[in-house]
């Protein structure tokens, strides 16, 4: 498991398809799910889906699906993903999803047949996963910024009430001091109930 999320390192479109074929199946079990993040292999896959979306939408279409399977019921995309990786699916996956940027690699120096197998890839498989990854993760970075939004108003509501009640006066200050309430990081669910109604197997 981990020597295919390596081999998304090699920065070859066969050796990445061969391994998304092999993490689309690992990220059926629920259980395997944490070694995708663990070892870095949400990043690498996004580095795949970066460097060959725009020339193999076959090979988009499974970083994509692999991407589905483990978000499987998530509650926080930047917790399932990290907050870098979000920010880059929630650039990519729009522009992709946009046929005048999607296919304008193939329409240069391409034949007819050429250009409409890759339109008929991109169409049929890579937007129907795409569309619904992004759905995701759009859907779940907004909770968790209304999330944060909600938190950040009642601790700044406390902060307020403890600077007018239970700050020391100034002959105090030099032996206490105030301090801020921190909020907890939300903890990664360590399991998942419900299964989705899609789901993506080699």
């Amino acid at each position: 498991d981990k020597f295919m999320i390596t081999l998304l390192d090699a920065k070859h479109q066969d050796v990445c398809f061969a391994a998304c074929g092999v993490l689309i199946n690992l990220t059926v079990d629920k259980n395997k799910r944490p070694i995708l993040k663990q070892d870095g292999g949400i990043k690498k896959l996004i580095d795949c889906l970066r460097d060959f979306g725009p020339t193999d939408w076959q090979l988009a279409s499974l970083v994509c699906k692999t991407l589905w399977n483990y978000s499987e019921k998530i509650t926080s995309a930047v917790l399932f993903f990290g907050e870098n990786e979000t920010s880059e699916l929630l650039e990519l996956l729009p522009a992709y999803l946009n046929e005048e940027i999607a296919l304008d690699v193939a329409i240069s120096g391409s034949d007819e047949g050429l250009i409409e197998h890759h339109k008929m890839c991109w169409e049929s498989e890579f937007v129907p996963v795409a569309q619904q990854l992004l759905r995701t993760v759009k859907g779940k970075s907004e909770e968790t910024g209304k999330v944060r939004q909600e938190e950040e108003k009642k601790n700044g509501g406390r902060a307020a009430e403890k600077d007018s009640s239970g700050c020391p006066g100034e002959e105090e200050a030099t032996t206490r001091t105030c301090k801020k309430g921190h909020r907890d990081t939300e903890a990664l669910p360590n399991s998942f109930k419900k299964k989705l109604t899609l789901k993506f197997e080699s």
